[in-house]
Parts: C-alpha cells; sequence; structure tokens
C-alpha cells in the first residue's frame, strides 16, 4: 500500500513509481558527480566577491564583441547584452541566474548570429517591478525589445523559466518565431499533475495536507510550474 500512488489507475501507478526510481537516480549519480569532481568549494562559496567584480560593466568586458544596452519597454526597463553577427538569437536564462549563464557558449554563438542574452523582468539588471510576471505578459516584454532593436523574426532560446517565456514568445508570436529551443524544461503535459512528489500528510508553511484533493490542487499550484507559470500564457 502506498498512500502517495494509490488513488491513481494502476497504469499511472507504474509510471509514477518509474518517474520516481529514475527522479532518485538522477540525483543520486548529480550528488556523485558534484563530491567526486569538488565541484563546490567550501572556502569559495564563503568567501564573497566585491560587488563591482560581479556588475555587468566589469563581466562583459571579458566578451569582446558584446556591449550592455537596456530598453524601456511594456512598462519596465530591460537589460541586455548584443554582440556578434547574423540573424538574431534571443537567449533567456533561467531563475535565479541571469544572462550571465550563457557567457561561455555567446562567443561560439557570435560567430554566425546576433546573440541578445537578455534579463527578464525582476532579474538581474533589468528591473523588478511587482507585478507583471505572468509569462504571456514577460514574452511581451521580449516581443516589445525585440522590436525596438529593429528585428521581426528572431531564433528564440529560453532555459528553466526562461524556457517557459519563450514558450509563451512561440505561442503568442508565431510570426515573429523561427527557431524556438526550450532547454532544462519538461513540455508540459497532464500526467504531471497526477504525479505525486510529497507525502499524503504534508507538514509544511501551509499546515498539514492529508485530503487527496486538497493534497493535488497544493502539488499542482505548488511545484507544477508549468501550471502555474503558463496558465496565462497561450493566446486567448
Amino acid at each position: 500500500m502506498n498512500p502517495q500512488t494509490d488513488f491513481l489507475a494502476p497504469k499511472d501507478q507504474a509510471r509514477s513509481r518509474t518517474v520516481t526510481m529514475a527522479m532518485r537516480l538522477f540525483m543520486a549519480i548529480s550528488m556523485t558527480a558534484m563530491m567526486a569532481a569538488g565541484a563546490i568549494s567550501t572556502a569559495e562559496a564563503q568567501t564573497p566577491k566585491p560587488v563591482a567584480a560581479r556588475s555587468d560593466a566589469v563581466l562583459v568586458k571579458s566578451l569582446p564583441g558584446f556591449q550592455n544596452g537596456y530598453a524601456d519597454v511594456n512598462g519596465t526597463r530591460l537589460h541586455y547584452v548584443i554582440g556578434g553577427e547574423g540573424a538574431p538569437l534571443v537567449l533567456l536564462p533561467g531563475w535565479p541566474q541571469t544572462w550571465w549563464q550563457f557567457h561561455k557558449i555567446m562567443p561560439t554563438l557570435a560567430k554566425s548570429y546576433r546573440v541578445i542574452a537578455v534579463d527578464l523582468r525582476g532579474m538581474g539588471g533589468s528591473s523588478k517591478p511587482p507585478a507583471g510576471y505572468d509569462k504571456k505578459n514577460m514574452a511581451k516584454d521580449i516581443r516589445e525589445l525585440v522590436q525596438k532593436l529593429g528585428y521581426d523574426k528572431v531564433h528564440m532560446a529560453g532555459h528553466d523559466i526562461g524556457a517557459m517565456v519563450a514558450f509563451s514568445y512561440a505561442a503568442n508570436y508565431p510570426e515573429a518565431t523561427t527557431k524556438l529551443a526550450l532547454l532544462d524544461v519538461p513540455h508540459p503535459d497532464d500526467f504531471f499533475s497526477q504525479l505525486t512528489m510529497v507525502r499524503r500528510c504534508r507538514c509544511d508553511v501551509i499546515g498539514c495536507v492529508s485530503d487527496k484533493a486538497a493534497l493535488i490542487s497544493w502539488r499542482r499550484h505548488s511545484l507544477h510550474p508549468w501550471r502555474t507559470h503558463n496558465e496565462s500564457a497561450w493566446p486567448r
């Protein structure tokens, strides 16, 4: 008996067990690799770098041919880094990262594309307004930025939260999207809303959840970012 999956159909229980085992194996392998490679240095982690050394003005100097830019779009101010020659390629980072996430591949991409790495609203050098973070509106930020830079159509690549914005951009502005790449985020699927990721009774900041319906609702709205972030991503 497994209260986490008893309410699912038999085939879905099997799929849930398979996904859970795969996730555990992936986490175990990742942790082992990080420990073996010494990926995290305690000394470095405990020694913060000076703010000046992390500023966009300083960082962009390490990428010849790139420059900082700012644009007022859709009621907010976006920071971006641009460089290279060719068809425009917009890069959208994941949370809590910034345009710097792409710095190792930007010089190579710049040989074939006009690279535009953007800090999404609320991240990095962009403004942090109190609202407007649904993915349809954030896609509008990018659309207006693209237009302000003089482009009608762009290649779009996003990672994590950036992938959700990129997905919304392509869904709402297909005529302005040449190609789309989504990194590190699965395509939304109804099956994900059935996956049990917490025990049947979970005491947390929201209290103890023991009712199946409440558990499913909490899981859907708290642990499934595609549903919470993309419900308003689609064109209306």
